[in-house]
């Protein structure tokens, strides 16, 4: 990674800064401290990204998808929680959608359809074993031109007015936390007077191969409804410091998120973290207040 320091000079992380000699990486830190640790996840307080290094691999030829309806939550999340545990991955990317996290959404790419259709098996075969199956009428209509996912992802969620709730917690912690979470939202919701009023609840789930999963929480509200609006940014915020105290990671490095995270830091992580910023930015230039430093 090349990053800008706030004093105008370039540094590169890896290849060319780490070993002058060296034109690429074979490894992270194998040439002293892996100092692009420092510059991920900062949200620019230590020095602006100007580029940027990426491993590309080729897609295979054949793609394909499918869903699996389940009546709860707990149903989906044991079946999405099998399909990580399986070798190989029979998957591309899986994840829950929707109020109730119900809707299970896996992408398959494949060398050939032979493959598609064995991957397929798989996948279904744990998801009716943990009561997936068929979505209802109304909702499989809107679901059938939608197999590769990524329209489905934009109306449940890019095109849709919401307040967003994203963050990254432990698999195993994650079902409590989710249960949490929704019921904290919904009451917030009943609080403020807008239950079924123009704000409703929805999540993206997204668990990894390893422990983490990635999650997407949103409040989507109508705009045209007074208020709406303002209720929501109340319930993100209150949502954020809700997230935190349960030890989740909030995904965006900025903001409000930002704020509630860094109150998290201990005293000892605060001050490692205001002295590397004294000492790369000592005139305070970049994005200042961030983390609440």
């Amino acid at each position: 990674m090349k990053v800008v320091l706030p004093d105008g000079r370039i540094i590169n992380t890896g290849a060319g800064g780490s070993n002058v000699n060296s034109k690429a990486d074979f490894m992270r830190g194998g040439s002293g401290p892996d100092l692009l640790g420092l510059f991920m996840c900062d949200g620019g307080i230590f020095g602006v990204k100007v580029e940027a290094t990426l491993e590309l691999s080729h897609r295979p030829p054949v793609r394909s998808g499918g869903f699996s309806y389940f009546n709860d939550f707990d149903s989906s999340w044991k079946a999405i929680s099998r399909l990580t545990l399986l070798e190989p991955l029979p998957y591309s990317d899986v994840s829950i959608y929707g109020p109730g996290s119900r809707l299970l959404f896996y992408g398959i790419d494949a060398a050939s359809q032979e493959e598609v259709d064995l991957h397929t098996k798989r996948i279904e075969k744990i998801c009716q074993e943990e009561g997936g199956g068929a979505a209802p009428e109304d909702i499989q209509a809107k679901l059938n031109a939608r197999i590769d996912g990524t329209s489905l992802r934009e109306e449940s969620f890019v095109k849709r007015t919401r307040g967003l709730l994203s963050f990254i917690s432990g698999k195993k912690e994650f079902p409590l936390i989710h249960k949490t979470i929704t019921e904290f939202l919904a009451a917030e919701i009943r609080r403020l007077g807008f239950e079924g009023k123009g704000l409703s609840v929805a999540s993206a789930i997204t668990p990894k191969k390893s422990h983490a999963v990635y999650a997407s929480v949103s409040v989507l509200f109508d705009p045209s409804k007074e208020g709406a609006k303002t209720a929501t940014l109340e319930i993100q915020k209150a949502a954020y410091k809700k997230a935190v105290e349960l030890g989740c990671s909030p995904e965006p490095h900025g903001g409000y998120a930002a704020l509630m995270a860094g109150d998290a830091w201990s005293p000892e992580f605060k001050d490692t973290i205001r002295g590397m910023k004294a000492l790369v930015d000592p005139n305070n230039i970049l994005n200042v207040g961030l983390w609440g430093l």
